[in-house]
């Protein structure tokens, strides 16, 4: 998953074990940030995330392997056109 943010600093990014991203991050002294809840839980230990230039790059990890991929990304149903 890619944050396209210019100026990105004070990160902070907090991943739970039921699957909800928490991103905060200031951009030219601008307060940033979301949550999204995932369609299934995440692997913690397997996440993560790193800076590439004006991107933050989010590496998530199924928790359930089994799965070979999920219907939607999110437990909403509805469409947003942010991602």
């Amino acid at each position: 998953m890619t944050v396209d943010v210019a100026n990105c600093e004070n990160i902070d990014i907090n991943l739970s074990d039921e699957g909800v991203l928490s991103f905060k991050a200031t951009a030219d002294s601008v307060a940033i940030g979301f949550t999204m809840e995932f369609f299934a839980a995440i692997d913690k230990e397997g996440s993560a995330w790193n800076t590439k230039g004006r991107n933050v790059l989010i590496t998530l990890a199924k928790k359930d392997t089994d799965e070979e991929y999920w219907t939607r990304l999110t437990k909403d149903k509805i469409k947003n056109q942010k991602i």
